[in-house]
């Protein structure tokens, strides 16, 4: 049995009648397509693991930071990602240290070199639980993941919050 197609997946059909080339010419044509929506994740404790580490610097403060791709990999929201930074600037350090904590604690043993964790993917596939909370973004609403935690602490917080997350 195939696969159920989400309203914005765009079959081959759909995709060569909207990317094609004209006389050596890319032309793109959207007007077949269907818009992707965001759908919220609400908000809450979800269980995920770092799908990838990317080092560079922050558009708004050319900051040194981690971007972490995360994906969810229980219940409802499987499969979805979501985003997360770890900054390296000064005002970000004391809750950066904190996170590093939870997720890599073995990172905070010595001076270690982001770019180099990044590039070895030493953080890929670390289990974490994430706290998801709601953001307007553009006047639309997003999910933000507001902490990031270790799966042994994400296990105390929802047995210590008797499975209510907020």
């Amino acid at each position: 049995m195939p696969a159920e197609k989400k309203p914005y997946e765009v079959d081959d059909d759909a995709f060569n009648a909207a990317i094609f080339e004209d006389g050596g010419n890319l032309v793109v044509d959207l007007g077949g397509i269907q818009e992707a929506k965001f759908e919220v994740i609400p908000k809450g404790i979800y269980t995920g693991e770092i799908d990838s580490c990317e080092y560079g610097l922050s558009n708004n403060s050319n900051a040194p930071m981690f971007t972490l791709q995360l994906v969810i990999t229980e219940g409802q929201y499987t499969g979805r990602k979501l985003y997360t930074y770890i900054s390296f600037s000064q005002k970000a350090l004391p809750f950066s240290k904190a996170t590093l904590n939870r997720i890599a604690p073995e990172l905070l043993q010595s001076p270690f070199i982001p770019q180099k964790i990044a590039d070895e993917g030493l953080l890929l596939g670390r289990p974490v639980r994430m706290r998801v909370s709601i953001d307007d973004y553009q006047g639309e609403p997003r999910s933000r993941v507001g902490q990031l935690m270790g799966a042994a602490t994400g296990d105390q917080v929802n047995k210590a919050a008797g499975g209510k997350f907020f």
